[in-house]
């Protein structure tokens, strides 16, 4: 099941925040690339709580953010598959 997950991890694309300010597309993407190195045991492992716990900025004011609400759905699906795995 990690090397599933970390598949998933490497084909997930973001939508682009609109209308309101997204996450910051660089440190989801290192928190994402973490997360991958953690599944394949290339880290610490990945802790459900700490994905849910996880908090990014929102991008800068001329930046394009990655939807926050996009990003939390997924981060949330991702904690309760390592969970029950």
């Amino acid at each position: 099941m990690p090397e599933q997950l970390a598949q998933e991890l490497d084909s997930v694309e973001f939508p682009q925040s609109r209308l309101q300010p997204g996450y910051d597309r660089h440190e989801v993407d290192v928190f994402l690339t973490r997360i991958r190195a953690s599944l394949l045991g290339g880290g610490p492992a990945a802790v459900p709580a700490q994905i849910r716990a996880v908090a990014f900025s929102t991008a800068g004011h001329r930046q394009t953010g990655y939807d926050r609400q996009a990003v939390d759905t997924f981060l949330t699906a991702l904690a309760d598959s390592l969970r029950a795995g």
